[in-house]
């Protein structure tokens, strides 16, 4: 993002937040008011209009807040930065790896999702952990850059 817009978000966050404290519940009141107006009545229009810079206001104040609070430095963010791409192309191997077994499990498909979720997590990481990041020759053919410790 270039500097000067986050800098106009980070200085724009507050007001626009203020100004979310009136008009949404300004929309509220109008949904409640007229919730059947007719398809493109002024109303409808109105409350469309309304409801589209809610979206807007809403998005500005997370970005404003997000650059302003979420910007600092922590060494876990460089081992995440340089993990996410071996993980990612690890993943859908993984899954369907895990899958393959756990869909065949007479269990409740939410509790069957929730086991392929986190073991195909676990396992990716695991294996960017102990097979990636310690050998030279996969971390080349993985993207991730050379350190001294894989050399």
């Amino acid at each position: 993002m270039h500097p000067a817009f986050s800098d106009l978000l980070a200085k724009c966050r507050l007001p626009v937040l203020a100004a979310l404290l009136v008009t949404v519940p300004a929309w509220m009141w109008l949904q409640f008011r007229y919730h059947d107006a007719p398809d493109f009545s002024a109303a409808d229009i109105l409350l469309t209009g309304l409801r589209t810079l809610n979206i807007w206001l809403t998005l500005i104040v997370i970005v404003g807040y997000a650059g302003k609070l979420l910007n600092f430095r922590h060494p876990w963010l460089n081992y995440a930065n340089e993990a996410a791409f071996p993980i990612y192309i690890l993943h859908q191997t993984v899954i369907v790896a895990i899958g393959y077994y756990v869909v065949r499990w007479d269990w409740d498909p939410y509790a069957k999702f929730a086991v392929i979720l986190m073991a195909s997590f676990a396992v990716s990481c695991l294996l960017y952990e102990w097979v990636i990041r310690r050998s030279a020759p996969l971390r080349r053919l993985f993207g991730v850059k050379l350190s001294s410790r894989a050399r």
